[in-house]
């Protein structure tokens, strides 16, 4: 048996039944693999489970060859499930307030909705698009079409978000929060950002976020460069899937 996880340090050593649970149930696997940095530390310091800990990332098909870099940053999108939790609403309202094109795509909750609506107003369909959940090869197009994937989440249970590396992949600049493995994802292969962190829960973060990009065109177009280096270099499938066999052989051979 193996199993893959994300965001698992806080969990594991959780006091209550959840990280309780979680530690009966690694002790019956034959592997683990996680995510990111944080949790593979964790598990290192683990002695019965140390031996056991490989880190494999998710991944994806990257373009063989590198998009052109944004040059306005002006048009965002949010790209995943529309939990408050995920930033949303801070984004909504640094948009809002810098008076830019904002796409927001996947499912949400009727309350969340109506929220988002209530909020945006007038600028629905004029500043502000909401596109509900569409397949993946649309949610692409839609992030091809923009500037900047905001997601600056706080979300508990984040993991490895593939909408991140996706526009990694498509040469867009990445705005999202140091939850789980995203810090890992926007380190360049130069260990310089490729992407931007900011302060969770602050519409002012993400405000001054934009405005960098906005007035730094050309070292965030570089950054966007970078972040299509490190994505091809680390988590194209064909890569993914060589870590897949080699701990797939490690079990047979075991």
């Amino acid at each position: 048996m193996h199993c893959h996880y994300g965001c698992i340090t806080e969990a594991i050593n959780s006091k209550g039944y959840w990280g309780w649970l979680l530690r009966r149930a690694m002790n019956e696997y034959d592997l683990i693999w996680v995510l990111d940095k944080a949790s593979f530390d964790t598990l290192k310091n683990i002695d019965n489970l140390k031996e056991k800990v490989s880190m494999v990332p998710n991944s994806i098909d990257v373009p063989e060859t590198m998009n052109p870099a944004p040059v306005a940053f002006d048009k965002v999108a949010f790209i995943g499930n529309l939990y408050p939790e995920k930033g949303v609403f801070e984004l909504l309202d640094a948009c809002i307030r810098r008076d830019l094109r904002l796409d927001i795509v996947g499912p949400g909750t009727d309350d969340v909705l109506a929220r988002i609506k209530k909020l945006v107003g007038s600028r629905l369909n004029e500043k502000v698009f909401i596109h509900g959940m569409v397949p993946n090869a649309e949610a692409l197009k839609i992030m091809n079409e923009v500037d900047i994937l905001a997601l600056p989440t706080y979300y508990p249970m984040e993991a490895f978000p593939i909408s991140i590396i996706e526009a990694m992949s498509l040469t867009k600049m990445v705005i999202s929060c140091s939850r789980a493995a995203i810090e890992d994802i926007l380190t360049g292969l130069d260990d310089k950002p490729c992407g931007l962190l900011v302060e969770p829960r602050s519409a002012d973060a993400i405000v001054d976020a934009i405005d960098w990009c906005r007035t730094h065109k050309e070292e965030a177009a570089q950054m966007c460069r970078n972040a299509y280096e490190k994505v091809k270099a680390c988590y194209r499938k064909e890569l993914v899937y060589d870590f897949y066999r080699e701990n797939y052989h490690k079990l047979v051979r075991e």
